[in-house]
């Protein structure tokens, strides 16, 4: 015990407690060194992500500008099919009486006959697509932006609920065809319109009534739920905009 006593006294005595001070002072700066490298490291890390996600969520807003663009172009040629529908269900003597029927004529009978399953929306996901693929937990707008997630898969899907049933009140319509007139089973094969077809698409008050229950479902109806889509969309590309370029 004595000899540790004498050992102490002697180190104490040759400055060993200023190498001591010396090297805590050292382990000091050092960490202070790594912690502030850390800092650093996580503040580049952050604004690295947040730059990114920036670019995302200006993407998705671009997107969102031009689906509601695609709506509005969409709603203008549902507003012209309409009156070309309501054009054509008149009487021959009367259609020239229209004032506008120039707007009933940019549209045939014919196609009404051929494109009843080709000119829906359309509309794709890809908005809600880019945000589920995308973690925004942590981004300060992340509850508006998971909002327009919920409304475009909710609408859209209203959308194609619509869409089914216009098809399948259509494909009704094509079997009743099928099963009535020898000539559908030659133009659905050839996609040849001849005589009997002319005759049946210019004259025939079944198909007047199916164009009136087209025109119901698809100009009424169709619109209906594309309009609330698109004034929600509106809507969150005004919140958007405000969020992302204050």
């Amino acid at each position: 015990m004595k000899f540790f006593n004498s050992f102490r006294r002697k180190i104490l005595g040759t400055g060993f407690s200023k190498y001591l001070l010396y090297a805590i002072g050292e382990i000091v700066l050092v960490v202070i060194g790594i912690l502030l490298a850390i800092a650093i490291n996580n503040y580049y890390q952050k604004k690295a992500i947040a730059e990114k996600t920036n670019a995302v969520v200006s993407e998705i807003y671009n997107q969102m500008v031009a689906d509601s663009l695609k709506i509005h172009e969409y709603i203008d040629y549902l507003g012209k099919l309409k009156y070309g529908i309501s054009y054509y269900r008149l009487p021959v003597d009367q259609r020239k009486k229209e004032k506008r029927h120039e707007l009933g004529e940019s549209f045939t009978k014919i196609s009404l006959f051929f494109d009843r399953d080709k000119d829906f929306l359309n509309m794709t996901n890809s908005v809600a697509n880019q945000i589920e693929k995308n973690d925004f937990t942590a981004y300060k707008y992340s509850k508006q932006l998971y909002d327009i997630q919920t409304d475009y898969n909710l609408n859209i899907e209203v959308l194609r609920n619509q869409e089914r049933l216009i098809m399948n009140k259509n494909n009704a319509f094509n079997e009743n065809l099928a099963k009535k007139y020898d000539w559908y089973i030659d133009w659905n094969a050839t996609l040849n319109c001849k005589r009997d077809c002319f005759t049946y698409i210019g004259s025939s008050e079944e198909f007047n009534r199916y164009l009136a229950i087209y025109q119901y479902e698809k100009t009424f109806i169709y619109r209906i739920r594309i309009e609330q889509f698109q004034e929600k969309l509106r809507a969150h590309i005004r919140t958007l905009k405000s969020l992302i370029d204050p």
